[in-house]
């Protein structure tokens, strides 16, 4: 934010920087306050330190979060099937006479 800018909406009122506690990030982003801290521990995110206090900035943690596509977004080149799992090959299943005969090979 430059100098002379407001650090509120001018619309709102809401704050622009908005900075939080392990427990409310927690809470916002749905993980253990000690996954929290995990991360802070890794430094996997940023944190700001006021003395012994930790703070995180809302937007610094919504911009370490990596969006994965989803499978409808991912172009697969698939060929002639019509799925992934008309690609996959699966073992036939057994019958009761060959489980038995497999069971007992097993130690």
């Amino acid at each position: 934010m430059e100098s002379g800018e407001s650090k509120y909406c001018s619309n709102c009122g809401h704050v622009y920087e908005r900075f939080l506690t392990v427990e409310t990030a927690s809470m916002i982003f749905d993980l253990s306050p000690n996954a929290i801290r995990g991360l802070i521990k890794r430094r996997e995110i940023p944190f700001y330190k006021m003395g012994r206090r930790v703070r995180l900035s809302y937007q610094d943690i919504t911009d370490c979060l990596v969006r994965y596509p989803a499978l409808q977004e991912v172009k697969l080149d698939l060929g002639d099937k019509s799925s992934y799992h008309d690609n996959v090959t699966r073992k036939p299943k057994m019958n009761l006479e060959e489980f038995e005969e497999w069971r007992n090979e097993v130690p």
